[in-house]
């Protein structure tokens, strides 16, 4: 990727509009695992992780123990929840762990926020 590409991308990892998108799409995870898992929400944590790439940043959940230590604290579970367009902050749903499906679900800097078809597992299929 070169110089002036770099520069054209409008996302990145602290961009202000992605950190509420992440903070939204947790709370869903949460609400959801909370109100029909209660037993899992006391044994497992849920927390999604943005990695970026040189196109798109994957959004993954993991779950974790709790009470596990912080330094030996190794995920029990992962899987892919969605990914942004670093061009244009579109949200796509996962295809496969390295690959987002076309078509845009939603988009960062929405009045949702992307957050209008996200559901605890990752965005809503196009109908």
């Amino acid at each position: 990727m070169n110089i002036e590409t770099l520069a054209n991308l409008k996302v990145n990892l602290v961009t202000p509009e992605l950190l509420s998108f992440v903070s939204g799409a947790q709370k869903i995870c949460r609400d959801h695992i909370a109100a029909n898992f209660p037993n899992n929400a006391r044994l497992f944590e849920t927390q999604l992780q943005a990695t970026a790439g040189p196109r798109y940043i994957r959004i993954t959940r993991a779950e974790y123990k709790v009470g596990a230590n912080e330094a030996l604290r190794a995920a029990v579970h992962r899987s892919g929840h969605c990914f942004i367009d670093r061009a244009n902050g579109d949200v796509l749903m996962c295809a496969s762990w390295k690959t987002p499906a076309k078509g845009a679900r939603g988009n960062i800097f929405d009045d949702k926020n992307g957050l209008g078809r996200m559901g605890p597992y990752g965005t809503a299929y196009n109908r």
